[in-house]
């Protein structure tokens, strides 16, 4: 994390301190077992306690499951954070976070129903790829149930790799899911 330095008048002489940047941590939350509303306030609750600054929050939406089929329905919530965190270690409180509300993940690369669902969109204009973490999020342009949350509380932020506003990504989506705000 970079430091930055401020100056503090102390009398005659200056002191100096150096406090870390604190970045912005976009993040999607979703679910669709068990009572994923109760789980998305627990989920913003231990981020908080773990140092997490709620920033700004979107409206809980619904939609149907993407890539596969459920009879279950989806809910997804956007929410900002200020953080001094490094992307690496957001993304360890995220699957931190899955695993105390019940995600239990393998390796088949198939998606399924599952309680909670956290991913990490944007982090400040960074961009971030690494063998486990891609920032920007690669498929968010594609998926309206990201856009739609995203579009209420950023609707000017611009994608820092697809150089687009998050309305312009949204107008241009292919995606035909009906999202719903709840």
């Amino acid at each position: 994390m970079p430091l930055l330095p401020i100056a503090i008048k102390t009398g005659p002489l200056t002191s100096f301190f150096y406090l870390c940047k604190m970045s912005e941590a976009v993040i999607i939350l979703g679910g669709n077992e068990g009572n994923v509303k109760e789980t998305f306030l627990g989920c913003k609750k231990r981020f908080e306690s773990r140092g997490y600054k709620l920033s700004n929050i979107s409206s809980i939406y619904s939609s149907p499951s993407w890539g596969y089929d459920s009879e279950n329905r989806f809910y997804n919530q956007v929410l900002t954070f200020k953080t001094n965190k490094s992307p690496q270690d957001v993304l360890k409180d995220c699957l931190l976070l899955e695993t105390e509300f019940g995600r239990l993940r393998d390796n088949s690369g198939e998606y399924h129903d599952r309680p909670i669902d956290i991913d990490i969109l944007f982090y400040d204009e960074a961009t971030v790829e690494e063998e486990n973490l891609t920032i920007p999020h690669p498929r968010l342009h594609e998926r309206k149930f990201c856009l739609v949350p995203l579009l209420e509380i950023a609707p000017g932020f611009i994608h820092p790799v697809l150089k687009k506003t998050i309305g312009e990504l949204l107008a241009q989506c292919t995606d035909e899911s009906k999202i719903t705000r709840e």
